[in-house]
């Protein structure tokens, strides 16, 4: 299932962290896009989990996945700590930028960490409570 995917998975990647990346963009825009790499990262990790046993190569892409949007998260915040800027033309809090680093965190360790299934749910369910 998600290795057959994994190249357009790949590329969609790669066009966020350009984007990402992109200077000439304002940060607003540039968190905005990383939010949605985030939202991309969700659904790759609910479709690792619908997988009877995923493969090492699906869990090798969500590793990749999920590492580029935790990197680029955390340049994101200190971005936004350094600079002084908010997230209000976006109508978000900068907190929504930990909150997000969280999750993707929590999910990341979930499948790569020694954290059991049972703790990440425990854990979802406070963060977003």
């Amino acid at each position: 299932m998600l290795s057959q995917s994994t190249r357009l998975v790949e590329r969609i990647a790669s066009g966020l962290d350009a984007r990402i990346k992109a200077k000439d963009l304002s940060l607003p825009a540039r968190v905005l896009t990383w939010l949605n790499l985030a939202a991309i990262c969700r659904e790759v990790d609910d479709a690792l989990c619908e997988l009877p046993a995923p493969l090492p190569d699906d869990l090798q892409l969500h590793r990749a996945f999920f590492a580029l949007a935790i990197g680029t998260g955390e340049w994101l915040r200190f971005e936004l700590l350094e600079s002084g800027e908010t997230l209000e033309p976006l109508g978000l809090d900068n907190r929504a930028v930990d909150a997000t680093l969280t999750s993707l965190q929590i999910s990341f360790n979930g499948w790569h960490g020694e954290m059991s299934a049972e703790r990440r749910v425990e854990i979802l369910k406070q963060v977003f409570a």
